[in-house]
């Protein structure tokens, strides 16, 4: 997911780079063509050297801010051919406002896709684990109640003991109560609390 992001991240950052890019080499085309008119318009003594020095400012000042967004645009492009492994054979489009705008998200829709993350599940169901275990760990606190049936035959004599009406029900009930163990139970709990906070701040990771 993070390789992903990163990706379509850096993607959407060279358009926009790509976009600035064609409109400040446009815009220093506009500022070359009127410095050349300003220079002409001097020779003839229609303008002022002061007129020509900031017309040469300003053109100037667009080229370097083309230049400067040149370079992040290959920088950027140099990135995103490292991210994918594709090189330079990566299409960018140049008119961002020819890409088709992103669908408009109903309300509640971004926690369901969320909820859907196979690694916010995998979370979600450890933290449900985590609480068994806690729940399983404290029960060896309390003591534990057995139910024993069986059933036979039973008759006075050896010969009678098939006979019908000879089966007999035994149900023995049993109670087992938790001795000293050094502390294993309890320590038992404490394991399967310090689990289930780690699985809590995974999912909130």
């Amino acid at each position: 997911i993070g390789l992903v992001s990163d990706v379509a991240n850096t993607w959407f950052l060279l358009t926009e780079l790509s976009e600035r890019e064609r409109l400040a080499a446009e815009t220093l085309q506009t500022r070359e063509e009127s410095l050349a008119l300003i220079r002409k318009r001097r020779e003839v003594g229609l303008a002022t050297e002061l007129d020509v020095l900031a017309a040469e400012g300003l053109t100037e000042s667009v080229r370097i801010q083309w230049t400067e967004l040149k370079r992040q645009r290959d920088e950027t492009q140099n990135a995103l051919s490292l991210l994918t492994g594709m090189g330079a054979g990566i299409p960018v489009p140049t008119n961002v406002a020819g890409q088709p705008s992103m669908a408009e998200l109903a309300p509640g829709l971004p926690s369901e896709v969320l909820l859907r993350r196979p690694d916010v599940r995998a979370a979600e169901q450890r933290l449900i684990a985590a609480n068994a275990s806690v729940g399983a760990a404290r029960a060896a606190f309390f003591p534990r109640v057995a139910l024993t049936a069986n059933l036979g035959t039973a008759s006075r004599e050896l010969s009678g003991l098939f006979d019908a009406g000879s089966r007999a029900w035994l149900f023995q009930p049993a109670l087992k109560l938790p001795l000293f163990d050094a502390g294993r139970t309890r320590a038992n709990v404490d394991v399967a609390e310090a689990r289930k906070v780690q699985a809590g701040y995974r999912q909130l990771s």
